[in-house]
């Protein structure tokens, strides 16, 4: 693959990695991670020469991709916490209160 359609692809694949996020669909954002890597995998060690401007194209995906994939680390590391603490108890209802205090 040459290297501007490589990264027209490269575009739209972290594009829909960014909605994933966004739209916190944990299985999609796998699922894509997984693919963006065995095409970058496959595609890289093909890449013998890029121009300035695929080049800077390379580069801002990487960085958008870099941005994201810490953006996931600090959800995954809020999760992890968030499981470790009980649930918080929820505000008594007021029959419940009016139950105890009879």
């Amino acid at each position: 693959m040459d290297a501007p359609s490589a990264l027209v692809s490269l575009q739209a694949a972290v594009a829909a990695l960014e909605a994933a996020a966004t739209n916190e669909d944990w299985a999609a954002v796998g699922e894509q991670l997984a693919r963006q890597r065995r095409f970058l995998e496959r595609w890289l060690p093909s890449c013998q020469q890029l121009t300035a401007v695929e080049r800077a194209g390379l580069n801002d995906i990487l960085d958008r991709y870099l941005r994201l994939t810490g953006e996931l680390d600090v959800a995954r590391e809020r999760a992890r916490i968030a499981m470790q603490s009980p649930p918080p108890i929820p505000p008594m209802t007021r029959a419940a209160r009016a139950y105890l205090e009879a």
